[in-house]
């Protein structure tokens, strides 16, 4: 309709339309919040304009939400159009984020995709529900509408000489394909498309193989029985959507594809994009394999191991008076505890080094517990005291090591166990 302005994306979400002819950009005032990630020209609804053909560009971001900008009104705030569509629709229920949009200008008809793998098909000029696919199971990255009419031209493969042209279709076919994080790409036929408040579970074509999320999309515009597709996996796969098979895979970039597009003058010819920051260009006849590699070659070998357990530091560091028993520190596995020095000092044996009231602390990890019984108190088993608080207990331990020390003059440390 407009080909002479070209839409552009910029960073932190905003939006430009750049006129070829004039070689001028405008921004519009509004932006959305994260990075764009879905842009299509379509009609803008006649709420917001009184030219029922008057072309908008819609633009979805990461946050969720629509826009409708007007290329001449730039200056002017954009319509929300997740607003209008609820208004308009009588939404009972808080609508998912918007993550897809894509416009069909001969038939008037909007596919909005969202977060939770749910497609809305819209009406214009009022954009009036019509139906909602519901046979993605995430968020849909990219919808793609696709006419099947006009002269078909079969494209060549590693097994075929040359291109075969076929004679034209007797019925035409308007085809939506969609892809999604669900590593699916789904086709469906809205040659016939009914008002319906029935979703529909199940698409008329399911194409899978890829072992990643799909980024993007593209239909042959020679003959649309062929789409291609972009993956996190590293590969750009052509399918065959009549027959449901793959036909050529593309292998040649070294990180994620992000988009891909076919030539519209070269009828073999095939450009992608990834995150290697680089645009290849590539025939369809060239690759060898048909179908994208079993195992997703740029995913991790391993995973962290991010569930070590960490060890508890001491939970008490406690200094009794100078007539009882210092505890030095009380774990969840064993307790440390001494006799103070004495205050009257005798003299040691010349042969025998002195005693050093130093703390002890013996490991009990070889004590285990067995799934399903009931933890032991800290008391020993001849107590049978496993009921009482922790307070009752740790005061109960300090009596008994008091006790010890009392029965048992010579002995400097000891452990008690917690079993």
């Amino acid at each position: 309709k407009q080909w002479y302005q070209r839409r552009v994306a910029i960073t932190a979400g905003r939006i430009g339309i750049y006129d070829v002819n004039s070689g001028n950009m405008n921004t519009s005032s509004t932006y959305h919040e994260k990075p764009v990630y879905s842009m299509s020209w379509g009609y803008v609804p006649t709420k917001f304009s009184e030219d029922p053909l008057k072309t908008g560009l819609y633009s979805c971001g990461g946050e969720g939400i629509i826009f409708c900008h007007k290329p001449k009104e730039l200056g002017k705030t954009a319509p929300n159009v997740n607003s209008y569509l609820a208004a308009e629709n009588n939404y009972k229920h808080q609508p998912p984020a918007r993550t897809a949009v894509d416009w069909e200008f001969n038939s008037k008809l909007l596919a909005v995709g969202s977060s939770n793998g749910v497609i809305e098909i819209f009406k214009a000029p009022n954009l009036q529900l019509l139906t909602v696919f519901q046979y993605h199971t995430r968020i849909i990255n990219k919808l793609r509408w696709g006419r099947n009419e006009g002269e078909k031209v079969i494209l060549k493969t590693s097994t075929m000489e040359e291109n075969v042209e076929c004679p034209p279709s007797d019925q035409p076919q308007l085809l939506l394909g969609s892809c999604s994080d669900d590593n699916m790409i789904c086709v469906q036929d809205l040659s016939s498309i009914t008002p319906s408040t029935t979703p529909i579970l199940k698409s008329d074509q399911t194409l899978k193989g890829h072992t990643a999320r799909l980024t993007d999309i593209d239909w042959n515009p020679h003959n649309f029985k062929y789409i291609v597709s972009s993956c996190y996996d590293g590969t750009a796969q052509v399918w065959d959507i009549e027959q449901g098979v793959g036909v050529s895979s593309f292998r040649g970039h070294a990180g994620r594809v992000f988009s891909v597009r076919w030539s519209h003058t070269k009828i073999d010819c095939v450009f992608s994009g990834s995150d290697e920051f680089t645009v290849r260009q590539w025939k369809v006849s060239d690759n060898v394999e048909k179908n994208p590699p079993k195992v997703n070659p740029l995913a991790p070998t391993h995973k962290p191991n991010n569930n070590r357990k960490k060890k508890k530091n001491a939970k008490k560091n406690v200094v009794i008076s100078e007539n009882k028993v210092e505890v030095v520190s009380v774990s969840d596995k064993a307790l440390t505890w001494r006799k103070p020095a004495p205050s009257i000092t005798t003299p040691e044996p010349a042969d025998e080094p002195a005693m050093k009231s130093e703390p002890m602390t013996v490991s009990v990890s070889d004590v285990k517990r067995k799934r399903g019984t009931k933890g032991k108190s800290l008391l020993p088993l001849a107590s049978r005291r496993d009921h009482c608080s922790k307070s009752e207990q740790a005061h109960q331990i300090l009596q008994i090591a008091n006790d010890i020390f009392t029965d048992q003059p010579d002995c400097d440390s000891a452990l008690i166990p917690l079993l």
